[in-house]
């Protein structure tokens, strides 16, 4: 083994590192404005290690294609429920220890199966994530001003024919041969 090596192994590590730190950072984020819109809490405190925890919701977002809001309602709703018959439950309703272990997440996909019967999830992220990465995710046209009468008939063509660009570029990437041959578990073609 040269040093070369151990070198980028550090350099890989060190990415890996930083990649977790910013997606326990979006977590963070998202999870102070999912209790302060749902749960009406205004200051969330959290600890280093309880901001590494949180990132076990990040990983069931992934895993089952699902957001991290939609699993911080069920969980986080489920356990304010759960003690709000002993107390007024205070940030989480109870440890953050019990809302990323395995007992949240057979909870989170029991709730799932009711709200999503047919796996709708899963097609809405596919189809979230084939725009993300085609590249028409990004907001469409231009801001006009206030339509002019004389030229509706312009404005009607220009549209149809941005919807008619938009569904090829859509219609070319689905059928793509290299696009379909991505056999990976997160591929949504």
């Amino acid at each position: 083994m040269t040093n070369e090596d151990v070198l980028s192994k550090q350099e890989l590590v060190r990415k890996e590192l930083r990649a977790a730190r910013v997606k326990a950072h979006r977590v963070r984020v998202v999870t102070k404005r999912v209790m302060k819109d749902l749960f009406g809490v205004e200051n969330l405190w959290l600890t280093p290690a309880q901001q590494q925890r949180m990132y076990a919701w990040w990983v069931w977002s992934e895993r089952h294609q699902v957001s991290i809001r939609y699993i911080i309602k069920v969980v986080v709703g489920w356990a304010r429920k759960k003690t709000a018959k002993r107390k007024k439950p205070q940030q989480f309703g109870m440890r953050l220890l019990a809302l990323t272990g395995k007992s949240a997440e057979n909870i989170l996909l029991s709730q799932m199966l009711e709200d999503f019967p047919n796996g709708e999830h899963r097609d809405e992220w596919r189809w979230e994530k084939r725009e993300r990465l085609i590249g028409l995710d990004l907001p469409r046209g231009k801001v006009r001003p206030l339509l002019n009468p004389f030229s509706l008939d312009r404005i009607l063509y220009n549209y149809g024919k941005g919807i008619d660009r938009r569904a090829k570029k859509l219609d070319r990437a689905v059928s793509s041969q290299k696009r379909t041959r991505r056999k990976w578990r997160t591929s949504p073609w």
